[in-house]
């Protein structure tokens, strides 16, 4: 039985509504990270992950989110004194963000291909620095042979001074393309 052409006509626009529709595009970056709380609160939640790697959006909203709220904290406790409930809250914020500060610190530089112990080592080499100016101390007491150990406050506040720049210029650098040593590209 052949078709009137209106038939044909009416059945083909049918069929072109009937094709399924796009899948939407995945944004780029997930929904919990849409603000600087979302990606702040992720490394927060994420304090004990040394391995892997973080992104520079990651590292940075995380240092913005820490900024701010440090800055917050010690705002309130400079205005309502240093023995306040505030100046309280500002030492013990410090005593918290430590180890979810160094974790994402420990993933940025795994994502730029460098071992995270980079990140404390300062921290081990001033202690050790600071132990040995006290040997001298102690030892100059006893025996006045050892002159005040001038050289060892120099390396001291040399590290301290030229260290951070490093911190800065590694986390700024970007993050190696595909999977590296310590593990996929961070999404």
């Amino acid at each position: 039985m052949p078709r009137s052409k209106a038939a044909v006509e009416t059945v083909e626009p049918a069929k072109k509504s009937a094709a399924p529709k796009p899948a939407a595009a995945k944004p780029a970056v997930p929904a919990a990270h849409a603000n600087l709380w979302g990606w702040y609160w992720d490394c927060l939640k994420n304090y004990n992950t040394f391995s892997g790697r973080a992104s520079r959006s990651e590292y940075w909203y995380f240092v913005l989110g820490n900024v701010l709220v440090t800055a917050a904290l010690l705002y309130l406790g400079i205005r309502t004194g240093a023995h306040s409930f505030w100046g309280a809250l500002y030492g013990l914020y410090n005593i918290f963000i430590f180890l979810p500060a160094m974790a994402v610190a420990f993933r940025r530089f795994h994502d730029v291909n460098f071992s995270g112990w980079w990140v404390s080592a300062p921290v081990i080499v001033v202690f050790l620095l600071s132990f040995a100016s006290g040997f001298i101390r102690a030892y100059n007491r006893r025996s006045g042979i050892f002159d005040e150990p001038s050289v060892l406050y120099f390396l001291t506040g040399l590290i301290l001074i030229v260290y951070p720049l490093f911190i800065v210029v590694i986390a700024c650098l970007k993050g190696t393309k595909g999977s590296n040593r310590f593990g996929p590209a961070p999404k």
